[in-house]
């Protein structure tokens, strides 16, 4: 079990040769692994019809000009592979930024580097809590191997908060570390709370909060059987997820007036498109 230690203590992480092999060994296998499965999956996934070498901005445009270019639901794409409806870009404001790259670009870009940001933060977590760069390495590979990661994979929404985790148990951590958090600590909770919410998954990113409040009350026992209430911790980690939560208002908020609002207007569901009854 991770102990709590004094704020004059630091997280026992030092770069070493053999820190340098283990996080090149994690790459190597990311690498292996994951580009290969990327590139069978476009290969299976797209249609004969759908060109995935063209940048995305082009189906927006013929979108636009046919006019045919769906309503604002975000039930329509979220789950969905990118390869299958390009048109997901809109409800991920994290993704629109690219849509000059193409959809296999998209797709197989952002998939890796999420999983790269889950095994670094699994193996950041493991040695922050005291483990060998060994152990550390060995718990990236497991982590971006599972079923989770893989299934999560097929939708560029499904990834993020996937990718996200890890980042909010250790920003947890560090904020539990000492008893006089910093700001820097709380501010890194804010932006992977901020960023796993972006994917647009509120199911499972409010999962993952859950799971997150449930390790920072387990790692808070042992203070509190010692009757210390600790009140910097509990109001850095309150205070950075609702941080986190208003940086992803941006999404929150259009999700929530749609679902408000599409029972009133009638809205029908076709595959992909919704349309007014």
């Amino acid at each position: 079990m991770l102990s709590t230690v004094s704020s004059r203590s630091k997280p026992g992480i030092r770069w070493t040769f053999l820190e340098t092999v283990s996080l090149l060994a994690v790459l190597m296998w990311v690498v292996v692994f994951w580009l290969p499965a990327l590139e069978q999956g476009l290969a299976r996934g797209h249609g004969e019809t759908l060109e995935i070498d063209v940048p995305t901005w082009t189906f927006i445009r013929r979108w636009i000009q046919a006019e045919e270019f769906p309503l604002w639901n975000p039930r329509a794409a979220l789950g969905t592979p990118l390869i299958s409806a390009p048109w997901g870009l809109f409800y991920l404001p994290a993704l629109t930024a690219f849509s000059f790259w193409s959809i296999e670009a998209i797709h197989s870009r952002w998939i890796v580097a999420h999983v790269l940001l889950g095994a670094a933060g699994i193996y950041t977590f493991v040695r922050l809590g005291g483990g060998r760069p060994l152990a550390a390495t060995l718990g990236a590979v497991v982590y971006t191997a599972t079923g989770t990661v893989v299934v999560a994979a097929a939708a560029v929404g499904f990834i993020m908060p996937v990718a996200w985790t890890p980042w909010i148990f250790v920003c947890v951590e560090w904020i539990l570390k000492g008893r006089h958090p910093s700001a820097l600590s709380g501010a890194a909770l804010a932006a992977a709370c901020a960023a796993a919410l972006l994917g647009g998954q509120f199911d499972i990113t409010y999962l993952i909060f859950l799971a997150s409040a449930l390790f920072a009350f387990f790692r808070l026992v042992p203070v509190l059987v010692r009757r210390r209430w600790p009140a910097r911790q509990v109001a850095t980690l309150a205070g950075a997820t609702v941080a986190g939560m208003l940086l992803a208002a941006v999404l929150i908020v259009p999700f929530f007036e749609f679902f408000q609002q599409s029972d009133r207007l009638k809205i029908t569901y076709e595959p992909g498109f919704p349309r007014y009854a």
